[in-house]
């Protein structure tokens, strides 16, 4: 029985993995179901984790893989212990409890979600330690975002929209979320690729047609995140690119990695400045669908960068002045620098500094409840501790992520690492310009698991 729900936990990544991005009912609260969802999976898993563990049952926690088993796990979770307690002192010091233990109605981004997602991570890693599983987790990545990806592309087909000028978000409802998500597959399908394309034998995929069949993958994932339209993933996606090339090339071509970025930067401000002194000469170009988004200095006075330019100077007086937001007076107020106003309670503290103009360059009935920086939303809700700890967590990553590159013997050993910290590398890009949502949360856990996981020097064979 334990074998069997040992099989089961990784079997509820997968299927998250895979179908979850898939997972959308129409209307407001379209992130709401995957929410759900995904704590059901992971909650699920744990129960399994836990039989796997009873007494008779085969050992597969990591405190009996090693005789040091249990100072590596300590060095494996310490990371994600520091962000339970900011997660939880931010919940009980919130100016509202239930919707930082619940979550709002809109996102569900609560305690509940955040102790989760820590379950989801701890999981991976007590788990997550073969060369087949590794393959299976990247092909469960591929396809669901390249299911995705497919219906972005058919989605102006079936809503009998021009596709030259919609922009899609397929089952992510948005198509910054849209490319928010597919900015973090890409590298793991790379990795699925090359790792097949190395010749291990383990890992890869042995026949041409699966070989063609992940290039295809990729092409329209890559196809997709392009008909998004969303610049923040676009850069994101830059980002991830050098990083994963990077990781690839720099023992050996390290000059072709600084050049490669040096020529790209220069191509991209080349093009983007080149369009915009190309519209004000021609202003009939700005009617065409990419160049009108490469239109920066026209966006950043109408269009969604004024938007948020307004939105982000008001969330710049929140988390500069911290002003009180509770009618009957807040007992914490003296905290909010340090704990913020608790989780998921942006909705309530953003009404305190709604700016006016906001209602003429945006629908008057959407509920402002995200600042569009990750950044901005942290400080606003944990405070200058809840950043500490992501700035922590993600340095650790960081460096556990150079000593696997480092022991890593094979190109798929390579891959495995630096699809990781391309997607982390590109979703800390993107969440500059938007938000995390379910499927993103998804997978940077599954990276930071990743990344503070089992030596691929003592893995399993």
């Amino acid at each position: 029985m334990s074998d069997a729900a040992t099989r089961s936990v990784e079997a509820g990544w997968l299927i998250g993995l895979a179908f979850i991005p898939l997972f959308n009912l129409v209307g407001l609260v379209y992130d709401e179901p995957r929410t759900a969802l995904f704590r059901a999976i992971a909650l699920t898993m744990l129960a399994l984790h836990l039989i796997a563990q009873m007494p008779g049952s085969t050992p597969t926690s990591l405190l009996a893989q090693s005789r040091r088993g249990a100072r590596m796990f300590f060095r494996q979770v310490w990371p994600l212990s520091l962000i339970a307690a900011s997660l939880v002192l931010s919940t009980v010091t919130s100016i509202s409890a239930l919707d930082s233990i619940w979550g709002s109605f809109f996102r569900g981004q609560g305690l509940y979600l955040g102790l989760t997602q820590i379950i989801w991570a701890l999981l991976l890693i007590a788990h997550l330690h073969t060369p087949a599983q590794r393959q299976r987790l990247l092909l469960a990545i591929t396809l669901g975002g390249t299911l995705t990806a497919v219906t972005a592309i058919l989605e102006p087909a079936l809503l009998g929209a021009d596709w030259l000028t919609w922009r899609p978000g397929g089952t992510q409802g948005n198509p910054i979320f849209l490319g928010g998500y597919l900015v973090m597959v890409i590298p793991f399908t790379l990795a699925a690729l090359l790792g097949h394309n190395a010749g291990d034998e383990r890992q890869g995929l042995k026949d041409k047609a699966a070989r063609l069949a992940l290039i295809a993958a990729l092409l329209v994932q890559v196809v997709a995140l392009a008909l998004s339209g969303s610049r923040g993933p676009w850069i994101g996606a830059l980002a991830g690119a050098v990083v994963f090339g990077g990781l690839l090339l720099w023992q050996r071509q390290r000059w072709i990695v600084i050049a490669g970025t040096l020529i790209s930067l220069i191509g991209i401000g080349t093009l983007v400045v080149g369009l915009n002194m190309a519209v004000n000469a021609v202003p009939a170009l700005a009617s065409v669908p990419m160049v009108n988004r490469l239109n920066l200095a026209q966006d950043a006075q109408t269009g969604t960068g004024r938007v948020r330019l307004v939105l982000w100077q008001a969330v710049g007086q929140i988390v500069t002045q911290w002003p009180p937001v509770v009618p009957d007076g807040d007992a914490w107020h003296f905290l909010r620098p340090v704990l913020g106003y608790g989780l998921d309670t942006a909705a309530i503290v953003y009404l305190r500094v709604y700016p006016p103009e906001l209602a003429h360059i945006e629908d008057p009935g959407s509920m402002w409840d995200r600042a569009h920086n990750e950044t901005l939303d942290v400080l606003t809700m944990q405070g200058a501790l809840g950043l500490l700890t992501y700035l922590i967590v993600g340095s650790v990553c960081v460096w556990r992520g150079r000593q696997h590159w480092r022991a890593a013997k094979s190109m798929s050993q390579r891959v495995w690492i630096a699809a990781p910290l391309a997607a982390l590398a590109a979703h800390v890009v993107e969440a500059q310009f938007a938000f995390t949502l379910t499927t993103t949360g998804m997978l940077v856990w599954l990276c930071v698991a990743v990344l503070l996981g089992w030596p691929l020097a003592c893995e399993h064979r």
